[in-house]
């Protein structure tokens, strides 16, 4: 847990600053149609019909957006 104030809130970016799973870890994916994003400084996509082994924080992105399921 890392305290915020409220002006820091406003530099606050999920995507970079509240990862929860280990990036080292990867989970293997369906991407159905999926859009290009940006994790941890990285950017990931365009995905079409693609199987892939991706970090957790991305896999679970996907999957929680319906865009992608673990196999």
């Amino acid at each position: 847990v890392v305290p915020l104030t409220v002006n820091s809130l406003y530099d606050f970016n999920p995507l970079n600053d509240a990862l929860t799973f280990n990036q080292d870890e990867k989970i293997r994916v369906k991407i159905k149609n999926a859009q290009k994003i940006k994790i941890d400084g990285v950017d990931y996509g365009p995905y079409k019909e693609e199987i892939l082994s991706l970090p957790a924080s991305v896999a679970m992105f996907y999957i929680c957006r319906g865009k992608a399921t673990p196999i």
